[in-house]
């Protein structure tokens, strides 16, 4: 439903699938992250631009990390650039995504674990 595709907390269970598949299955991942654009869950939501960039870069695709960081900062603007710089100082908080854009005190909600630095046994 489209009631739920705009909720920051379903995106986020997509998001941690995604990132859970990732430690098994480069290709699944990939797709998943590609399915949530597509049906744009999540798609106002910097978490899911990080988490996939996050993926990219721990399967060794810098030019797909960097092509889905600027989509985050093309759909999310400066709020995008304004997180992204906190992630880099090592402010990372994984699995955040409410409240970003509207000054509020943020929900924080983790999932997961980072990626591995190394691609997972088949």
């Amino acid at each position: 439903s489209d009631e739920f595709s705009k909720h920051p907390d379903f995106a986020l269970v997509w998001i941690a699938y995604a990132r859970l598949q990732g430690e098994r299955s480069e290709l699944e991942a990939r797709q998943t992250f590609k399915h949530l654009k597509n049906e744009r869950i999540g798609v106002d939501c910097a978490e899911l631009y990080l988490s996939w960039a996050a993926f990219e870069r721990a399967y060794g695709q810098p030019a797909k990390e960097a092509s889905v960081l600027e989509l985050g900062r093309s759909r999310l603007g400066a709020s995008f650039d304004a997180r992204l710089q906190r992630e880099e100082g090592g402010a990372r908080a994984p699995g955040a995504c409410a409240a970003e854009d509207d000054g509020g005190e943020d929900e924080t909600v983790v999932f997961g674990k980072p990626f591995p630095d190394s691609h997972p046994d088949p």
